[in-house]
């Protein structure tokens, strides 16, 4: 058991219920569920935010590894940070660093846990 281990999970059951509320639409609407699901995701900001943060933290696990760990960490909190204006650029840029800072050093030395 590694610190990847729930997320794992957790991405394995979301995949799970998402699968199962598609084909729930499709049985009860035909093709017109997966038309109707598809324009609900297309028109609603909340799905279109959702699928970018999702397409951005699967870009992030896939650097992880790759790129030092803060630096990636910082990225991440900055796109995200940004994408959702969370402020101006500056406090952007200082919520990052805190960010990055709090998961990539304070967390693992108060849990006593490696990180990559």
């Amino acid at each position: 058991m590694g610190p990847g281990f729930l997320p794992l999970i957790l991405g394995l059951v979301l995949i799970g219920l998402s699968g199962s509320l598609i084909l729930r639409s499709v049985a009860s609407n035909g093709q017109a569920g997966i038309v109707l699901l598809c324009r609900k995701i297309k028109e609603g900001v909340e799905s279109r935010r959702f699928l970018i943060i999702a397409g951005w933290t699967a870009i992030y696990v896939a650097l992880i590894g790759t790129i030092p760990f803060l630096l990636i960490n910082f990225i991440y909190f900055f796109g995200i940070f940004l994408y959702l204006k969370v402020g101006r650029l500056l406090e952007v840029l200082l919520l990052s660093i805190g960010a990055s800072l709090l998961v990539g050093l304070i967390t693992p030395w108060i849990f006593d846990m490696p990180l990559p």
